[in-house]
């Protein structure tokens, strides 16, 4: 609505770059408010969460004869891959490591930290048992003794052995956790053509021997694990 002078006097600050540039800022401006509107969030937030998962207490052999080579590449090694895997599949519970020989030793009290359970897991050796033999009954003594007698959660005692006990009456205890809810489940490790045990002897590998001078062969105790 002005002349051709006029107009281009009024128009003398106008710039077709500089009005895409204003245009592209307020579009730009307006997107990020209405994504400030939508109070999006990011990074961490601690939460406690309460549920009810159940107890298990790992007994774990660590006598001498859980070295045979029966099943590979040791009834002890491959007892801990298992177990491992066993751990993967219980977050939200709690677990406790116990481990055993002439005695049994709490190397981890209950925890819902899994990883920290593999880790006392992985550690556990025949060599740093302080008392050599084989005690079931005391391992289910142990490992019973970590439940608290007031939670009402669900306990269960998972035990991995090749069966040898030579001390104690497991199956007495066995009973008495059954009575009061608990759950045992027994895993046997070992072969029952079973295989020698060997023995770290300056730097080379012997196999144990008896008193008599004969190779000790380490067999599954099936009977005592299906009693």
């Amino acid at each position: 609505f002005a002349d051709r002078d006029l107009a281009s006097l009024l128009a003398e600050s106008f710039h077709p770059g500089w009005w895409w540039l204003k245009a592209a800022l307020f579009t730009v401006a307006l997107a990020f408010l209405i994504l400030a509107l939508a109070r999006p969030r990011w990074g961490e937030k601690l939460q406690i969460y309460k549920g009810r998962g159940i107890d298990v207490v790992i007994a774990l052999d660590a006598s001498k004869s859980m070295l045979a080579q029966d099943i590979k590449p040791s009834r002890l090694e491959r007892a801990k891959v298992e177990l491992s895997s066993i751990l993967d599949h219980l977050a939200g519970n709690r677990v406790g490591i116990v481990a055993f020989a002439g005695d049994a030793y709490v190397m981890c009290p209950l925890t819902s930290d899994l990883e920290a359970a593999k880790l006392f897991l992985d550690i556990i050796d025949p060599y740093a048992m302080p008392r050599p033999g084989t005690n079931i009954q005391r391992a289910l003594e142990v490992s019973a003794s970590l439940f608290e007698e007031d939670d009402e959660s669900a306990k269960a005692v998972v035990l991995l052995t090749d069966g040898e006990n030579l001390e104690g009456d497991p199956l007495a205890v066995a009973k008495s956790f059954k009575d009061i809810g608990g759950r045992l489940y027994i895993v046997g490790v070992g072969s029952l053509e079973g295989s020698t045990i060997p023995e770290a002897s300056g730097g080379s590998t012997a196999y144990k021997k008896d008193a008599e001078g004969k190779l000790v062969v380490s067999r599954l105790g099936e009977k005592l694990l299906l009693v």
